[in-house]
């Protein structure tokens, strides 16, 4: 299947993913452990990878980079005002809802 973007939402022992469609519909929402997240990304073609800017990112952002994905870190106060929930699940849908997608700030991309 092929993504238009994929956000991810990171902790220590397990990733929410979301994916959407070209037509930006949810057609992805999974958990995986920390072990099985590069085997899965490495079985897509590549696609928009969202991760929140933190410590963690830029070595999952470099991962992502070599597998072919671009990766697109959003800055984390930008995105509070749309987690309302504020749950893990949640967090990851909230990183590229589709009318306020282009009003989120993204920072540099990871770099060696």
């Amino acid at each position: 299947m092929e993504f238009k973007r994929i956000a991810i939402d990171t902790s220590k022992h397990v990733f929410m993913i979301h994916g959407v469609d070209e037509q930006e519909r949810p057609v992805l929402r999974r958990e995986l452990k920390r072990g099985q997240v590069e085997a899965f990304f490495s079985k897509l073609a590549g696609t928009e990878v969202v991760l929140e800017a933190c410590g963690g990112s830029h070595h999952w952002g470099q991962m992502f980079e070599k597998m072919g994905h671009d990766v697109r870190l959003s800055v984390s106060d930008a995105l509070r005002p749309y987690d309302l929930a504020l749950t893990f699940a949640s967090g990851c849908s909230c990183r590229f809802p589709a009318p306020w997608h282009k009003f989120i700030d993204f920072c540099l991309g990871p770099s060696i």
